[in-house]
């Protein structure tokens, strides 16, 4: 580990140098001027994970050479012998470990220093700690009763904003637009405030007269996204099932009574998590294969947009999540450590067991779900059912998956006509030939 200490006093340096390298066996780079410490944190992979400033440093070079790094560091600030104030807000978004006065030099960073590095160890090993939640997301839930974090590496995360901290519109330009900062974190034992939260904004659009594709689907992706998250991390607690219902109700109001394949082509979105945008397109698809059947009832829809953002509820990484078949599963197994492809291979069953942990759920929706990759000549999975066994509204659900699933991987290139003229002689049998016929007379 490589400390960076600034001071203007030579005994300072000195003593905290000896002091804090002889302690934690660390590498201390000392800079007596603002212009050599800020020429220093420029330096590209200087390896600087702390920084010890004195507050004579804190000049608007200094501060602004510390917001325009690429990864927020970790900083001490140094008090002089005047007892200097610190201006906390020209240091928002700096992550201040805290402030040690002049006559505790010693003493205050060694146990500032200690804590950190037994905490980073500690959150280093558990990354399961940390939900990632979207940054353009969360900026609209601040400010939090929590820290927000940000990571640094597969296994090291650190504070960039304490609690209470607001985040506004220039925060997210600096990390999202400018440094590309796309999630942000929130520990586990505190992401109950961020789902009350974002619960009450879905709310807000629910009662607004109506809503558009255009403005909302952005909005129930991310929810989709940040709910498979935190299922993940926490469980499909009686919070996060308040938050997907209401998910499901801004997309049922967004879809409409009378959707059409049409309108929902010239809104697919680029880029983004897969399984939310697969998971939000397929809710829209599915809804308007079950128009064209004449089976559009406020009841099946609902069916359909609830079984659409479960269906890979279980699925642990978005990559696997793009394969549809077990042949190519075996394919591509070398891409998939064998515990993700096992999981895979039984993830309907898995997330039809979350479904019915579901309170109040519609009847059916575990049934869609656990058959959504099952075929009509019986080479689905996980149970192999041919189409005779089959539930009428998953084959339905079946059929709008491919044609999601085609929609996504063509984008412009995409065409019905194609298709159905592919997928016709496939989907030949019973209920699935039935949808085929009504996808057959869309005009798009």
């Amino acid at each position: 580990m490589k400390i960076l200490l600034f001071s203007e006093t030579k005994e300072v340096k000195e003593l905290l140098s000896f002091q804090v390298s002889s302690a934690f066996a660390v590498q201390v780079k000392e800079c007596s001027t603002v212009k050599e410490a800020v020429d220093y944190l420029g330096t590209p992979d200087n390896g600087v994970e702390m920084f010890l400033c004195g507050v004579e440093g804190l000049s608007p070079a200094m501060i602004g050479a510390l917001k325009g790094l690429a990864r927020p560091l970790p900083t001490i600030l140094l008090l002089d012998s005047k007892g200097s104030a610190v201006e906390k807000g020209a240091l928002k978004g700096i992550p201040v470990l805290g402030e040690v006065p002049f006559a505790q030099l010693v003493e205050g960073v060694n146990g500032l220093l200690k804590e950190f590095i037994e905490k980073e160890g500690k959150l280093g090993d558990n990354p399961a700690e940390f939900c990632p939640i979207r940054t353009n997301l969360l900026i609209r839930a601040t400010p939090l009763k929590s820290d927000i974090f940000i990571r640094l590496s597969k296994t090291k995360f650190i504070k960039l904003f304490k609690t209470g901290d607001e985040f506004d519109h220039r925060d997210l330009e600096r990390y999202y637009q400018t440094k590309g900062v796309e999630y942000m974190y929130l520990r586990r034992a505190e992401i109950a405030e961020f789902i009350e939260k974002f619960r009450r904004e879905l709310d807000s659009l629910i009662a607004l007269p109506q809503v558009s594709q255009e403005e909302v689907l952005p909005t129930v992706e991310m929810a989709q996204e940040t709910i498979h998250e935190l299922v993940s991390k926490v469980g499909f607690t009686e919070e996060v099932q308040g938050l997907a219902k209401k998910n499901v109700e801004l997309t049922l109001k967004m879809i409409g009574a009378h959707p059409r394949l049409s309108d929902l082509l010239k809104n697919v979105q680029s880029g983004g998590n897969y399984i939310s945008q697969h998971s939000t397109l397929l809710a829209m698809v599915s809804c308007c294969v079950a128009k064209e059947m004449e089976w559009g009832s406020e009841s099946t829809f609902s069916k359909l947009v609830l079984a659409s953002y479960m269906h890979d509820i279980s699925v642990p990484d978005p990559l696997i999540g793009r394969v549809n078949t077990l042949r190519e599963l075996e394919e591509r197994r070398s891409e998939f450590d064998e515990e993700i492809a096992k999981v895979y291979h039984l993830h309907p069953a898995k997330s039809a067991d979350v479904v019915r942990s579901f309170k109040e759920i519609p009847a059916d929706v575990d049934l869609i779900v656990a058959q959504h990759h099952e075929r009509p000549n019986g080479s689905g999975f996980p149970r192999g059912l041919a189409h005779n066994y089959i539930a009428p509204l998953a084959a339905v659900f079946i059929v709008a998956h491919d044609l999601a699933q085609s929609i996504l991987d063509q984008r412009d290139d995409f065409r019905l006509a194609d298709f159905v003229d592919e997928k016709k002689p496939f989907y030949n049998q019973g209920n699935f030939k039935k949808v085929m016929v009504a996808l057959e007379k869309v005009k798009i």
